[in-house]
């Protein structure tokens, strides 16, 4: 008789049934998974197989598109098979069209996670930055998503100010906020309220996303944001209607 331990979600389960070859050091047998998370899978194996809690095995499904190592947290029987969960040991990383993004950021802020997001679909590259599962900023590679395109396009500052700005930052490397409110184009609650719109601008065009891949580095956070914030993923897809 094996012992069942009920698994803490913090991660949605999506459910599919896929039949894969499970690696398991040198051997590789038969296996249906059931339902996968970010987190890891759950699977369906024979009883008669030398596998037991701590086991780590090697996942290799094409579709949908997981690969991962993981180690057997936990072995329930059912009838003549043997339902495993496997806990995923390799970094966090997949498909969008396999993952709900939301999902995967109420599953971070669920695990207070310290890491990076990193999101890429054709020439996009976008980046959030979670400390313990909250969000405190974010970048992007896209002109639009700039600071000081924001600043522009909510009248905040003018093109004159802005073209200043941007030869300053070329001349002496700092920060286009920090210039602007070293020439006193903008308050420092100006700059904070500006920050903080570019952030969540980023983070709610990445919803828009339907293809692309993630990947979540997680470990200590770069030091170098002068201004940080704490944005909750829950709050953020309430108010948007998510």
């Amino acid at each position: 008789m094996f012992k069942f331990k009920k698994e803490k979600r913090r991660f949605r389960r999506y459910r599919c049934h896929t039949i894969f070859n499970l690696l398991l050091g040198d051997s590789s047998f038969e296996a249906e998974m059931v339902n996968y998370s970010a987190s890891g899978i759950c699977v369906v194996i024979p009883d008669n197989l030398q596998i037991h809690e701590g086991s780590v095995v090697n996942i290799n499904i094409p579709e949908p598109e997981i690969t991962i190592e993981g180690k057997v947290v936990w072995m329930r029987q059912t009838r003549e098979r043997l339902k495993i969960g496997i806990e995923r040991l390799s970094p966090l990383k997949g498909s969008l069209k396999d993952y709900r993004l939301p999902d995967l950021l109420i599953g971070i802020q669920r695990s207070k996670k310290t890491g990076v997001l990193e999101i890429k679909s054709d020439s996009i590259l976008k980046r959030v930055y979670i400390k313990n599962g909250e969000i405190i900023f974010s970048a992007s590679n896209q002109e639009a998503e700039r600071l000081g395109e924001v600043l522009i396009e909510e009248g905040k500052i003018n093109q004159e100010q802005y073209d200043h700005s941007v030869e300053l930052l070329k001349k002496t490397g700092k920060r286009q906020g920090t210039i602007l409110v070293e020439l006193g184009y903008l308050k420092p609650q100006e700059l904070f309220w500006a920050v903080r719109h570019q952030v969540e601008k980023i983070i709610l065009s990445l919803f828009n996303l339907k293809e692309g891949v993630f990947h979540f580095k997680e470990g200590p956070l770069p030091s170098e944001e002068v201004i940080t914030l704490k944005l909750s993923v829950a709050n953020i897809l309430v108010q948007n209607n998510f």
